[in-house]
């Protein structure tokens, strides 16, 4: 891995935190629909960070899930739920962001919080070790 995939590795992983942090903002602040998206991008700059110590850096959310399958579920690096989990959120951030009226609860975006927030914290173990700063 080059210096350069560590910064980007690490570049993604402090987005994954403020993407969490606002997600948690919006929640705290009544904004539900907002919520959920930045949920699944604080899942999805995590797994970025994963890929980017494989030197893969893709903008295509389809390729990215399916690179972290292949790279680090598959592999057993990171439990199987957690690739069920970014597929989920993905989902939901799909609905939260293009229907015209989604209807999603507080109670449903602060389950999608929890499950982003394992998730981050699971791949930023497994980057901890990845980058020898474990």
């Amino acid at each position: 891995m080059t210096e350069g995939d560590r910064d980007r590795a690490r570049g993604y992983m402090g987005r994954a935190r403020r993407a969490l942090e606002a997600a948690e903002h919006n929640l705290d602040g009544g904004f539900v629909d907002e919520a959920i998206s930045r949920c699944y991008y604080a899942a999805l700059y995590a797994a970025k960070a994963l890929l980017a110590t494989r030197g893969f850096d893709t903008n295509r959310h389809s390729a990215a899930i399916q690179l972290l399958g292949r790279e680090f579920i598959t592999s057993g690096l990171l439990p199987g739920q957690q690739g069920r989990v970014l597929g989920l959120l993905l989902q939901h951030r799909l609905n939260a962001d293009y229907e015209v009226a989604p209807d999603f609860t507080p109670a449903a975006a602060r389950e999608h919080l929890h499950e982003a927030t394992e998730f981050v914290a699971d791949a930023r173990a497994l980057l901890d070790d990845l980058l020898g700063s474990g």
